[in-house]
């Protein structure tokens, strides 16, 4: 019922909306409120703080290497990442396309400690 309650919850009926994590800890609900933002730049906010807390929630509950964690920690970084480059994007958005499309020609990849 729990799980069913979440699925059919509108949004836009939660009240005003802000970029604080939400206390209903479910991915896709979570992304279902995302989208309620306007810019990008807010759902994004709202996805690293939420991603942030389950989380945190996540590894005070199980193994660090639990396949929960490494997922939450992979959603946390991609978000983080693309908030990074959004906001990059205004001033260094031409250097940024110039260097994703060298390291692609070059066939050159970021190591991972580097990223």
């Amino acid at each position: 019922m729990n799980v069913q309650s979440v699925l059919s919850t509108d949004p836009q009926r939660l009240g005003g909306l802000d970029t604080q994590p939400h206390y209903v800890e479910v991915e896709n609900f979570v992304l279902r409120v995302a989208a309620e933002f306007s810019s990008r730049k807010e759902q994004l906010v709202f996805l690293i703080n939420n991603y942030d807390m389950m989380l945190g929630v996540l590894m005070e509950l199980a193994a660090d290497d639990s396949k929960e964690v490494e997922s939450f920690q992979q959603l946390l970084n991609a978000r983080t990442q693309e908030f990074i480059e959004e906001l990059l994007s205004p001033a260094f958005g031409g250097l940024v396309a110039f260097v994703k499309e060298a390291e692609a020609l070059c066939g050159f990849v970021m190591p991972e400690s580097l990223c």
